[in-house]
């Protein structure tokens, strides 16, 4: 059974299915067949991120033997029973749909305006009524978020280096950050809860943890997936990460 045609990519999880699930890294999904539900349409080709990093907006999908510039973004809502352990991801759209959505260009300059068309081509609900956000939008490739530097509240804490999402419903509630430059692993998993900003001209995310709060994690070995119990015993440690001074 597909979703129904509201919402978005929320990274922060609800928390009354947590248990219930798999987690996976997301950039697995970097050039995964997508499919309609009878055919083959095109590879996942990047995803669109909310300035926060909290939210997953659209999937970008570069049709078969088409240009980048032909790139079609489809709201996450779209993706029929999504399971990032199973590929290809199916979409809850017609061909005839993914085609009008081909190049509405989301980026490098997003617009309300931009997106009210392509939500109105495919009668989908948009996720800012939804959500009540009102302004312009801040999107930004997820790719381009990949390699960014994370600042602890006390001293460098390496880059980032993907997101883990829930392998049932999309949400996101870690960062996967490169941490061998700096402290004593080479990989470590934090909460997205615990960015306190992101400066996208400069390439740097905030977090409001420490360093030591880092260190005193759960381990994490560089595995590609975590079960439930966990992301949630990380989770658990974070929320008493203490504020930057």
């Amino acid at each position: 059974m597909g979703h129904p045609r509201i919402g978005a990519f929320i990274v922060n999880p609800n928390e009354a299915d947590f248990l219930a699930h798999m987690f996976a890294r997301i950039s697995i999904l970097f050039g995964a067949q997508v499919r309609t539900n009878s055919e083959e349409i095109g590879r996942a080709a990047d995803f669109l991120i909310d300035g926060d990093l909290r939210a997953l907006r659209y999937l970008l999908v570069a049709p078969l033997g088409g240009k980048p510039d032909a790139e079609a973004p489809v709201p996450f809502s779209a993706v029929a029973d999504p399971d990032l352990a199973q590929q290809p991801l199916s979409l809850g759209l017609t061909k005839d749909e993914i085609g009008h959505l081909a190049g509405i260009d989301l980026l490098p300059c997003p617009s309300r305006e931009k997106e009210k068309i392509l939500h109105d081509l495919i009668h989908w609900r948009p996720y800012w009524v939804e959500q009540h956000k009102n302004g312009e939008p801040d999107l930004h490739s997820l790719k381009q978020t990949l390699g960014m530097r994370v600042m602890c509240s006390d001293g460098a804490a390496g880059t980032l280096d993907d997101f883990f999402a829930n392998t049932a419903d999309w949400s996101a509630p870690l960062l996967e950050l490169n941490y061998a430059q700096h402290l004593k692993r080479e990989f470590c998993l934090v909460p997205t809860a615990s960015i306190g900003s992101v400066n996208w001209p400069e390439q740097v995310v905030r977090l409001t943890a420490t360093r030591k709060h880092i260190d005193d994690a759960p381990v994490y070995e560089g595995q590609a997936s975590l079960k439930a119990s966990e992301v949630e015993a990380i989770l658990r440690h974070f929320r008493s990460a203490g504020k930057p001074s």
